[in-house]
Protein backbone atom coordinates (compact mmCIF):
# COMPACT_ATOMS: atom_id res chain seq x y z
CA UNK A 1 0.00 0.00 0.00
CA UNK A 2 1.26 3.45 -0.93
CA UNK A 3 2.11 5.91 1.80
CA UNK A 4 -0.45 8.69 1.96
CA UNK A 5 0.69 12.31 2.12
CA UNK A 6 -0.05 13.73 5.57
CA UNK A 7 -1.80 17.07 5.48
CA UNK A 8 -3.03 19.29 8.26
CA UNK A 9 -6.09 21.50 7.75
CA UNK A 10 -6.77 24.32 10.19
CA UNK A 11 -9.96 26.35 10.25
CA UNK A 12 -12.25 27.59 13.01
CA UNK A 13 -15.38 26.90 10.91
CA UNK A 14 -16.36 23.33 11.83
CA UNK A 15 -18.36 22.66 8.65
CA UNK A 16 -15.61 23.90 6.33
CA UNK A 17 -13.03 21.90 8.29
CA UNK A 18 -15.11 18.72 7.92
CA UNK A 19 -15.56 19.46 4.23
CA UNK A 20 -11.78 19.79 3.74
CA UNK A 21 -11.17 16.55 5.67
CA UNK A 22 -13.56 14.65 3.42
CA UNK A 23 -12.29 16.31 0.23
CA UNK A 24 -8.65 15.48 0.91
CA UNK A 25 -9.30 11.99 2.34
CA UNK A 26 -11.32 11.07 -0.76
CA UNK A 27 -8.37 12.19 -2.86
CA UNK A 28 -5.84 9.95 -1.14
CA UNK A 29 -4.44 12.11 1.65
CA UNK A 30 -4.09 11.27 5.33
CA UNK A 31 -5.78 14.24 6.97
CA UNK A 32 -5.29 15.75 10.40
CA UNK A 33 -7.47 18.68 11.36
CA UNK A 34 -7.68 21.37 13.97
CA UNK A 35 -10.10 24.14 14.88
CA UNK A 36 -7.30 26.32 16.31
CA UNK A 37 -3.61 27.07 16.06
CA UNK A 38 -2.56 25.63 19.45
CA UNK A 39 -4.05 22.21 18.65
CA UNK A 40 -2.50 22.37 15.17
CA UNK A 41 0.94 22.97 16.68
CA UNK A 42 0.43 19.95 18.96
CA UNK A 43 -0.42 17.78 15.94
CA UNK A 44 2.72 18.96 14.15
CA UNK A 45 4.83 17.89 17.14
CA UNK A 46 3.38 14.35 16.96
CA UNK A 47 2.99 13.75 13.22
CA UNK A 48 5.24 14.20 10.21
CA UNK A 49 2.97 16.68 8.47
CA UNK A 50 3.88 17.17 4.81
CA UNK A 51 1.75 20.21 4.07
CA UNK A 52 -0.58 22.63 5.81
CA UNK A 53 -3.76 24.33 4.66
CA UNK A 54 -4.92 27.08 6.98
CA UNK A 55 -7.41 29.88 7.26
CA UNK A 56 -6.20 33.33 8.32
CA UNK A 57 -9.12 34.76 10.28
CA UNK A 58 -9.40 32.69 13.44
CA UNK A 59 -10.00 33.71 17.06
CA UNK A 60 -7.17 33.79 19.59
CA UNK A 61 -4.19 32.99 17.34
CA UNK A 62 -4.75 33.78 13.67
CA UNK A 63 -3.27 32.26 10.54
CA UNK A 64 -0.59 34.94 10.27
CA UNK A 65 0.76 33.94 13.69
CA UNK A 66 0.50 30.25 12.76
CA UNK A 67 2.39 30.79 9.50
CA UNK A 68 5.01 32.82 11.34
CA UNK A 69 5.49 30.08 13.95
CA UNK A 70 5.84 27.40 11.26
CA UNK A 71 8.31 29.38 9.16
CA UNK A 72 10.44 30.52 12.12
CA UNK A 73 10.93 26.99 13.50
CA UNK A 74 13.86 25.04 12.01
CA UNK A 75 11.91 21.77 12.37
CA UNK A 76 8.88 22.99 10.41
CA UNK A 77 10.01 25.83 8.14
CA UNK A 78 10.12 23.57 5.06
CA UNK A 79 6.50 22.41 5.36
CA UNK A 80 4.52 23.87 2.43
CA UNK A 81 1.82 26.17 3.82
CA UNK A 82 -1.23 27.09 1.74
CA UNK A 83 -3.59 29.81 2.91
CA UNK A 84 -7.31 29.45 2.17
CA UNK A 85 -9.43 32.42 3.24
CA UNK A 86 -12.43 34.57 2.42
CA UNK A 87 -10.21 37.65 2.71
CA UNK A 88 -8.52 37.87 -0.67
CA UNK A 89 -7.39 41.49 -0.38
CA UNK A 90 -4.02 42.26 -1.95
CA UNK A 91 -2.65 43.16 1.46
CA UNK A 92 -3.47 39.72 2.89
CA UNK A 93 -2.21 37.84 -0.17
CA UNK A 94 1.05 39.82 -0.31
CA UNK A 95 1.60 39.42 3.43
CA UNK A 96 1.19 35.62 3.46
CA UNK A 97 3.36 35.22 0.37
CA UNK A 98 6.07 37.43 1.90
CA UNK A 99 5.87 35.29 5.05
CA UNK A 100 6.61 32.11 3.09
CA UNK A 101 3.25 30.63 2.10
CA UNK A 102 3.33 28.60 -1.13
CA UNK A 103 0.07 30.12 -2.26
CA UNK A 104 -3.31 31.61 -1.49
CA UNK A 105 -6.73 30.36 -2.53
CA UNK A 106 -10.10 31.96 -1.88
CA UNK A 107 -12.73 29.92 -0.04
CA UNK A 108 -14.35 27.65 -0.84
CA UNK A 109 -11.68 25.22 -1.94
CA UNK A 110 -13.40 22.90 -4.40
CA UNK A 111 -12.65 19.52 -5.96
CA UNK A 112 -11.36 21.11 -9.17
CA UNK A 113 -8.82 23.14 -7.15
CA UNK A 114 -7.08 19.98 -5.89
CA UNK A 115 -4.94 19.62 -9.00
CA UNK A 116 -3.53 23.10 -8.44
CA UNK A 117 -2.99 22.36 -4.74
CA UNK A 118 -1.15 19.13 -5.61
CA UNK A 119 1.04 21.01 -8.10
CA UNK A 120 1.88 23.67 -5.50
CA UNK A 121 2.87 21.00 -3.00
CA UNK A 122 4.95 19.03 -5.50
CA UNK A 123 6.72 22.19 -6.63
CA UNK A 124 7.63 23.04 -3.02
CA UNK A 125 8.82 19.62 -1.84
Amino acid sequence: MDKKTKCLVVDDEKHFLLYLEILFEHNGYEVFSSLNVDDALDIIKKEEIEFIISDINMPEKDGFLFLSEIKSNSNTHNIPFLVVSNDDSKGVINRVMDMGAIGFMRKPLLQHHLKKVSEMIAHNN
